[in-house]
């Protein structure tokens, strides 16, 4: 990932999100609601028509948990809602 990524690529030990939705414009609101909302840093985003993703990091996995519990907050949505 570091060698293709621009930015704050992960380093050995830190904990990561990924997360993908639909409609892929989508991911810009994700990205913006994880970023303020706690300390961690964007690793890669990838917009298509169909879905979007991110990956963030950072180094303390609390900071992490929380960006994606913050996510699923503001998007109404609980983590049984996902899918496999």
């Amino acid at each position: 990932m570091a060698s293709v990524s621009q930015g704050f690529p992960p380093v050995p030990g830190d904990a990561c999100l990924w997360v993908e939705v639909a409609p892929g414009m989508a991911v810009h609101r994700v990205t913006d609601i994880a970023l303020k909302a706690s300390q961690v840093k964007l690793t890669q985003q990838v917009v298509e028509r169909a879905f979007g993703s991110m990956v963030v990091h950072h180094r303390d996995q609390s900071d992490v948990r929380a960006a994606g519990e913050i996510v699923l907050s503001r998007l109404g949505a609980r983590q049984e809602d996902r899918q496999d």
